[in-house]
């Protein structure tokens, strides 16, 4: 793992603790803009749970941000209606009607 930076070292030590994508796909599949952003991520299942929707959507750092911003995790936890959550955030249209 040699040239990788110093952000993407830490991020990997705070994985530790839970259960992980391999370090190299993330190093790969991600910026040091998105590492810059899930490094202040607490929470290490929270930050798994960005880094792999991170992957799977194919968000840019400032969607990654946005998603962060707007607490998509957390709604998306507590949605009775999670499929409802991922259309919005696949479409981009937020309805002001509580979901869940």
């Amino acid at each position: 793992m040699s040239g990788q930076s110093g952000l993407a070292k830490t991020i990997i030590m705070k994985h530790q603790d839970v259960p992980m994508l391999p370090p190299e796909k993330l190093i790969m599949a991600l910026s040091y803009s998105h590492f810059a952003e899930l490094i202040k991520i607490d929470d290490p299942l929270k930050r798994s749970f960005y880094e792999i929707e991170s992957m799977i959507n194919n968000w840019g750092s400032r969607e990654l941000r946005r998603q962060i911003s707007t607490l998509y995790y957390e709604r998306l936890g507590l949605s009775k209606d999670k499929e409802k959550i991922k259309k919005m955030i696949e479409t981009g249209t937020y309805a002001d009607e509580n979901v869940g």
